[in-house]
This record gives structure tokens, sequence and C-alpha cells, in this order.
């Protein structure tokens, strides 16, 4: 979606500088798009081979999420089909969870926190 973007504001004659902008990026990246789209035209544009270890969630058919969505889909996690876990049956539940539910309420340890100052 950002590259069509790029290349629908660059057709509006804006310069890297305010594409940048609104595409919440940084002014280089667009660079670097330009000189791909200048060297392989239309080819440039497309996805490259990405290095390291594979993704996690397979691509969907070129469309970007839809590989997550399907996934996500297959494999829900469907917490109303248990009862424990809207009503824990654990007796010790409040103690084992209680840390991670002070943390949501912005507090460690009974005080409150607060953000670092620089």
């Amino acid at each position: 979606m950002q590259r069509a973007k790029l290349i629908l504001y660059a057709a509006e004659g804006l310069g890297d500088a305010e594409i940048a902008r609104r595409l919440v990026t940084a002014a280089e990246v667009v660079g670097r798009w330009w000189k791909r789209v200048f060297e392989e035209r239309l080819a440039g544009l497309g996805d490259r081979k990405r290095r390291g270890r594979p993704r996690r969630f397979p691509p969907g058919g070129g469309r970007p999420g839809e590989g997550d969505r399907r996934w996500l889909a297959e494999h829900a996690i469907e917490p109303w089909r248990y009862r424990s876990w809207i009503f824990p049956t654990d007796p010790n539940f409040l103690a084992k969870a209680g840390r991670v539910l002070d943390l949501y309420q912005g507090r460690w340890q009974g005080a409150l926190l607060t953000p670092a100052t620089s």
C-alpha cells in the first residue's frame, strides 16, 4: 500500500520530503524506492527475497495481511469455549495473576508507575 501511495503522491508532483511526511517514513526510504523504480521500472516495486529467518505466517496470495488473517482464523483462540478462561478454577489465580493485573492498572508492588524523566 505504501508503494502505491508513493507513486500516486509523486504523480501529484510532491517532493520526496513531503511524500515521506505523508507516509510517516524517512526521506531516505522514499529515495531508495525511487532508485529501485528508476533502475528496474515496474519490477522495482515488487517484493524482494528477504534475508534471515522465513516468516512464521505464510503470505496469502500477494495481499498484505491475508496470510495472517487466514492463519488466525484456522488457529483461533476461542476463550468462550473454556469455562476456566472466564471463571478461573485455580484457587491461587489472583496471587498468580496479581502482578499482571497490577501492571494493567499502572501499578507495581503497590506503587503507581510514572513515566521516566530524562
